[in-house]
């Protein structure tokens, strides 16, 4: 008989295990982006899908060499328009052309001729994308929203492309045509920024302050001489003192819903040194803190002392 109020009968409550939380979730595929700019990149097939691939690549600055017997009228446009990025190849190329690309695209007419191109590839340790046969690709095309030189790739790994564009279109919808400039701006800018101020609170200041004039409206023309006045500004305490204190944010979430969070919290974890966090806060929200910022367990964080971490600006997550 199991008599639970007996003291040698009770079951000895197992050690909660400590909560391991990883910086990110898991990812059905890696997105990473090609630098083309000046670089050869192989196209084999002439098909009106071919010209699609050849289009996005030559956008991104590649120059690219074509292996087709013959091209669709679409193709044969595409080359028109802009002739500087296409070369036409014959079959005596093919060889040395493989030894100097980068990437392949190929639209095969069947398995047998897909199953060729990838060997190949593999011989030259090259990345290819079969077009529409995922199952002979190293990489993918998802739906794209061009601000360039700030680009947001979409992937939903093949499941759902009607759902990658729809995102797409939301995206167009809520980001301003103006970003493009501000995009662009914020590369001219970022040698300035990376010199005058150290990383860690007066650099994020800075973007911080940039991404808010990024989002209220297209940029003025003393706009950027401003933000570099700004800069200057931030590295000789102008705009910020730091007094070496350590400010704590405390954020309430709701488990159940994690997307509850206010815009103004948002901006705190992404601002935030240091993430204090609960057995029970939810991975959506600890992903919406930067990438280096440190990560605690509340078990283990000394509120009292919390001078003593080495964090500015430390968010503690409850719910």
């Amino acid at each position: 008989m199991n008599l639970p109020f007996l003291p040698h009968n009770r079951i000895a409550a197992k050690p909660r295990a400590k909560r391991t939380t990883a910086r990110i979730g898991k990812l059905a595929v890696l997105p990473v982006f090609f630098d083309l700019n000046g670089e050869n990149v192989l196209v084999i097939g002439g098909t009106d899908a071919a010209a699609w691939k050849a289009e996005l690549l030559a956008a991104a600055g590649a120059h690219v060499l074509i292996h087709a017997p013959k091209l669709s009228v679409e193709f044969k446009k595409l080359i028109a328009q802009s002739p500087q990025h296409f070369s036409h190849r014959t079959s005596n190329q093919w060889d040395s052309d493989f030894a100097d690309v980068k990437l392949i695209i190929c639209d095969a007419a069947d398995a047998a001729e897909a199953k060729r191109v990838r060997s190949i590839a593999s011989l030259y340790g090259l990345p290819v994308n079969i077009i529409d046969q995922p199952e002979y690709c190293d990489f993918q095309f998802g739906s794209i929203v061009n601000r360039s030189p700030l680009v947001i790739g979409i992937s939903t790994h093949g499941a759902a492309p009607i759902l990658g564009q729809a995102v797409r279109r939301r995206i167009e919808a809520i980001l301003p045509n103006a970003l493009e400039q501000w995009a662009a701006m914020a590369q001219r800018l970022r040698h300035t920024v990376m010199t005058y101020l150290p990383m860690g609170e007066k650099r994020r200041t800075f973007w911080e302050h940039f991404v808010d004039q990024a989002f209220a409206g297209a940029p003025k023309a003393d706009t950027e001489a401003q933000l570099k006045k700004r800069c200057l500004d931030l590295a000789i305490d102008k705009q910020a003192k730091d007094h070496g204190s350590t400010t704590i944010t405390h954020i309430e979430y709701h488990e159940r819903d994690p997307e509850m969070l206010t815009i103004k919290a948002i901006r705190a974890l992404q601002a935030a040194d240091m993430v204090v966090y609960d057995d029970n806060a939810p991975m959506q929200v600890l992903e919406l803190a930067r990438r280096e910022a440190k990560r605690m367990p509340l078990c283990e964080f000394d509120e009292k002392n919390a001078g003593t971490y080495e964090a500015k600006f430390i968010v503690k997550l409850a719910s």
